[in-house]
């Protein structure tokens, strides 16, 4: 085995004169003199075949290396530290070093010695711990996973939402009915009882606006506590979608079952976990047709996108909120056995929420799957009605 002695003095002489030229700072050249003072003691006792203590000052001295520069003395050290270990029997350890010594073209006499002594720590080691890996890769981030708090908040914000709003089209809807049947005298002598349910149903639109508070509140606490946990970094993001649209609307108050096609598109502005998913602003326009009923609706829309990857399906989430305003031609008639009916033409104001997933085909296409879709309008006639949507984007 070799002596570290014949090396001393060539090692020493090139750390002095590496401190002399190339570091100046005083801190460093501190640093430098116990670097030496550890290297010739661990020099000794490596002769000494005191190897166990001979390691511990071989390793001060390695620490004590600037973190730039003298990449001899580093690549020497490493080899010392390497026979010192295997001396002890700390196979594993004395491999990497002498591997790291080998990437650093050490002559050719010297790597026909550390072949040798690889192949024999290779015997030594357990067939699973043979490969040892001299450069260590970087630790892969933890994959990031939305707080679950922000989409309860959220969910629970668009539920009191669409809550408020189902509650009050009927209040708005039953005060309008009770009243033209008031003032036609239709109730009779039961006009005071037409009064307590017309205050029933003002009651119900109070209620609706406190749902409409709550929820507003939900959303905007979720969304802070989405973006607060968002990483900063995210490359490979394309912020334009285009697509289109098609599903079936089934009434929840007033008109009738309508088919629905829309286009769509918009721009991501921010980015959130993934390439695939962030915060955008968009546009929704779309056809609605049925019986005695047609729409025609332009709503600017928030959308948001965030990852699911639920067993490793390409799956991701998306929730849309639009308002803005609708061309309408629509008749409403009463059950009752004096039939009449309101009928509607021009503009009025609608709003649609909705939620539901998306299937990533590739890195351009996602799939849309939306069973969760409320349309709303408010006008002369109120109107809810829920969807089922299906539909493509591409993604620029």
């Amino acid at each position: 085995m070799p002596s570290s002695k014949y090396l001393t003095p060539l090692l020493v002489g090139f750390l002095l004169f590496a401190g002399l030229f190339t570091l100046p700072k005083t801190g460093e050249c501190a640093n430098l003199q116990k670097m030496q003072a550890a290297y010739q003691k661990a020099n000794d006792l490596y002769d000494q075949k005191k190897y166990k203590s001979a390691l511990r000052y071989f390793e001060i001295a390695y620490k004590n290396l600037p973190k730039k520069g003298l990449d001899f003395a580093r690549n020497e050290l490493r080899y010392f530290l390497g026979l010192c270990h295997y001396k002890l029997n700390h196979y594993a350890k004395a491999k990497i070093f002498l591997q790291q010594h080998l990437l650093n073209n050490p002559k050719p006499e010297r790597k026909k010695e550390l072949k040798a002594i690889i192949a024999k720590i290779d015997e030594k080691l357990p067939k699973k711990r043979r490969v040892v890996e001299v450069i260590k890769k970087k630790k892969k981030a933890p994959a990031y996973r939305p707080p679950v708090g922000s989409f309860v908040l959220l969910a629970s914000g668009a539920a009191l939402l669409i809550g408020g709003a189902i509650l009050g089209s009927m209040a708005n809807e039953s005060v309008t009915a009770f009243k033209e049947k008031s003032d036609n005298q239709q109730f009779g002598d039961k006009a005071s009882e037409v009064k307590a349910l017309v205050q029933q149903a003002e009651g119900q639109a109070t209620f609706a606006n406190v749902l409409w508070g709550a929820g507003g509140a939900a959303l905007f606490t979720g969304g802070a506590m989405l973006l607060s946990k968002t990483p900063k970094k995210i490359k490979k993001f394309k912020p334009i979608w285009l697509g289109a649209s098609g599903n079936v609307g089934v009434p929840l108050i007033s008109e009738t079952v309508s088919f629905r096609a829309s286009l769509f598109g918009g721009y991501r502005f921010m980015p959130l976990f993934s390439e695939e998913s962030g915060l955008g602003i968009g546009l929704q326009a779309a056809v609605a047709f049925g019986d005695n009923l047609l729409h025609v609706d332009a709503l600017p829309t928030l959308r948001l996108d965030v990852p699911m990857n639920l067993l490793g399906v390409p799956l991701g989430a998306f929730a849309r909120i639009g308002a803005g305003v609708q061309y309408v031609q629509t008749q409403t008639c009463s059950s009752d056995e004096a039939t009449y009916c309101t009928s509607e033409n021009g503009i009025r104001f609608a709003a649609r929420i909705s939620g539901g997933f998306r299937y990533t085909v590739n890195r351009s296409l996602n799939i849309l799957f939306e069973p969760l879709g409320f349309s709303l309008a408010w006008g002369n006639i109120q109107s809810v009605s829920y969807s089922v949507l299906l539909g493509a984007e591409i993604l620029l």
